[in-house]
C-alpha cells in the first residue's frame, strides 16, 4: 500500500511464484481400505493426518496438541529426530495419535486422501507441497 502504483506493477511482474504442476495418483481401492483403517483407530471420531519430517521446525507438536483438543485422531506420517518427543508428548495428552513412520509417496498420499483433514502447521514453508497435494486429492487442509 505505501508504494506508488507504478512500482507495484514491477514488483508484482517479478514476485509471483507460480508451483510446478503436481501429480498424484491414488488407487480408490488403496483409499478405501486405509479408510477402513483409520476409522478402527478412530473409535468414531474424526480422522486429521500430518505428513512431515519430524522435526521442530515443522511444529508437529501443534498438530498433535490440535488434535487432543479436537478429540480427533492423529495419523503422524514422517520420521526425524523429534520423534521420541511428539510419542512422548501425544501419550501426555492423552491424544489419540499414530505414528505410521516414514511411508513412500504412495502410501502417504493414500493415508491423506483417506483422512478427514490435514492438519498443517509449520509456518516456514512458503509453498507446501503436502498442503498442495492435500488440495489435489480433496483432503481439506486445516492451518494452525
Amino acid at each position: 500500500a505505501a508504494l506508488p502504483a507504478r512500482l507495484v506493477a514491477r514488483v508484482e511482474t517479478i514476485s509471483k511464484i507460480v508451483a510446478p504442476p503436481l501429480e498424484a495418483f491414488v488407487d480408490r481401492n488403496d483409499v478405501d481400505r486405509a479408510s477402513i483403517a483409520q476409522r478402527k483407530l478412530a473409535h468414531g471420531t474424526r480422522v486429521f493426518a500430518v505428513a512431515a519430517r519430524l522435526v521442530a521446525s515443522k511444529r508437529v507438536d501443534r498438530a498433535i496438541a490440535y488434535a487432543a483438543r479436537e478429540k480427533a485422531t492423529l495419523i503422524v506420517i514422517g520420521d526425524g529426530p523429534e520423534r521420541t518427543h511428539l510419542e512422548r508428548l501425544a501419550r501426555d495428552l492423552r491424544a489419540n495419535a499414530h505414528f505410521l513412520g516414514l511411508l513412500t509417496r504412495p502410501a502417504t498420499l493414500v493415508q491423506i486422501a483417506a483422512a478427514d483433514a490435514l492438519v498443517h502447521a509449520s509456518v516456514t514453508e512458503g509453498l507446501s507441497s503436502v498442503v498442495r497435494e492435500a488440495d489435489l486429492l480433496g483432503t481439506r487442509v486445516i492451518h494452525i
